[in-house]
């Protein structure tokens, strides 16, 4: 479930005589001052080969490092340690072992030697790849009406981004993207990534009960949870807090009658308030840019709760797609899927020693 990994690296040395690899950016003038208290990248590369300036590089096969005299960074796309055609595959807890000992032994092969469990973390991806039946484009009605508690919405392409400086959570099309970037093709009809990143050493620890490479790979199997947790606070806790119900009606007498039965009181209000937030998002398009609306244009004291109220009615319409299903049915599949145990391990032929 761990895509992107960076380190903080502890107890980094570099033999420039091996590591041929390595690249520097040279200060302006030789400042030995620097060199003697520490502010030169001298003071953790080694050999006869001197290097000299204020930032540095090693562009391995398995892994880039870079940084400057202060701080060292480490940064691997972990799924591809063990298999460099793709990163599609999660690991479980022994392949996690192998790719961290096979990252150990390429930096060693490279004249790289650090502290490689002690590394602490500073950025890490978590993912969930869930199979569906339809093409990644028929779930658009849905994406437009998902919402991140606190993130910016930022659709791309086939792709779309919640972010802040601190977190951020990108749902895409991972089998498209494997065939446009990897000339790969995978069989089945749709493969959606959601992956929920943590890009800051703060969030990695708030997020997570460890600290360090190695506190990660021991608690490995911790991750499903974690992950799940992430994600159900995150885009769906809006449905799951307000217990929003489902109208699966056939027809639109089915669903007069529906409303009657489920609401009391304003029944009949209620039933044309969801087929109306239904016609709003058909001429809006997002959710997110009613919400700026009524921030930028102070049309609301209470924005969020406004959106909510929106989301709310979007998720009980029950009006079918063209792939003949409602945003509701979409919103339960996704949720199921990305909540089940993890299946689609890395498969031990397709592992690279």
């Amino acid at each position: 479930m761990v895509d992107t990994i960076r380190l903080i690296i502890k107890g980094l040395k570099i033999d420039s005589n091996k590591c041929e690899k390595l690249t520097w950016t040279d200060y302006p003038g030789r400042d030995s001052m620097k060199c003697k208290y520490g502010h030169c990248i001298c003071k953790f590369i080694t050999g006869d080969k001197e290097a000299h300036g204020s930032s540095f590089k090693v562009e391995g096969g398995l892994y880039r490092i870079f940084g400057g005299p202060k701080y060292q960074y480490l940064l691997t796309v972990f799924p591809m340690v063990l298999n460099l055609r793709h990163n599609l595959n999660p690991y479980n807890k022994d392949q996690a072992k192998l790719a961290l000992n096979k990252l150990y032994n390429s930096l060693c092969e490279d004249g790289i030697e650090l502290e490689l469990e002690n590394s602490i973390l500073s950025r890490i991806d978590l993912f969930k790849n869930i199979y569906l039946n339809h093409p990644f484009e028929s779930y658009t009605p849905l994406f437009e009406t998902l919402r991140a508690s606190r993130l910016k919405k930022l659709p791309h392409e086939s792709s779309w981004y919640f972010n802040n400086t601190l977190r951020g959570i990108i749902i895409y099309d991972k089998k498209g993207q494997m065939k446009d970037t990897q000339k790969i093709e995978k069989s089945n009809t749709s493969i959606v990534r959601f992956e929920y990143r943590m890009k800051k050493r703060k969030k990695c620890k708030n997020d997570l009960p460890f600290d360090t490479f190695g506190e990660l790979i021991d608690g490995w199997d911790s991750l499903p949870s974690i992950y799940h947790k992430l994600m159900t606070e995150f885009i769906f806790k809006s449905a799951d807090k307000y217990s929003v119900k489902k109208c699966d009606a056939k027809s639109d007498l089915d669903e007069l009658i529906w409303f009657h039965d489920n609401f009391s009181r304003r029944w009949f209000e209620k039933y044309l308030l969801v087929n109306g937030a239904s016609k709003v998002m058909e001429k809006v398009g997002d959710i997110d840019l009613v919400h700026r609306e009524l921030i930028d244009n102070s049309l609301s004291s209470y924005p969020m709760r406004q959106i909510t109220i929106l989301n709310s009615y979007l998720l009980m319409n029950g009006e079918k797609s063209e792939y003949g299903a409602s945003v509701r049915e979409m919103y339960d599949e996704i949720r199921s899927e990305l909540l089940k145990p993890v299946a689609d391990y890395l498969d031990e032929s397709e592992m690279i020693p």
